[in-house]
């Protein structure tokens, strides 16, 4: 899929293709790879694939730091759960890290 345009929110997945994008994603959640090209602009949003960037990141929950030089220092947030019977997540991400860009 390619975006030209703005992506604002949303749930996407595809089984077949990343998400190029060239205009402007705020919100959303993403399951698949995202390419943002030099012209493309995230600003918040969960990540859960891999992004490669080469546009500007304004922030967001990615699984991972994204891949390129224009992304702003970020924390990368750990949640434990308090005992072995409760679930705790950040969104719907349940296992492991976070990396958050604010």
């Amino acid at each position: 899929m390619i975006n030209n345009g703005k992506i604002s929110g949303g749930y996407f997945f595809s089984s077949s293709s990343s998400l190029i994008n060239h205009g402007s994603i705020t919100g959303g959640k993403f399951l698949h790879a995202i390419s943002n090209e030099s012209s493309g602009t995230i600003e918040n949003g969960t990540f859960i694939s891999n992004v490669i960037n080469s546009g500007t990141i304004k922030g967001g929950i990615f699984s991972k730091k994204p891949d390129g030089d224009k992304v702003a220092d970020g924390y990368t947030l750990n949640v434990e759960s308090p005992d072995a019977n409760t679930t705790v997540s950040i969104d719907y991400l349940s296992s492991g890290s976070r990396y958050i860009i604010p």
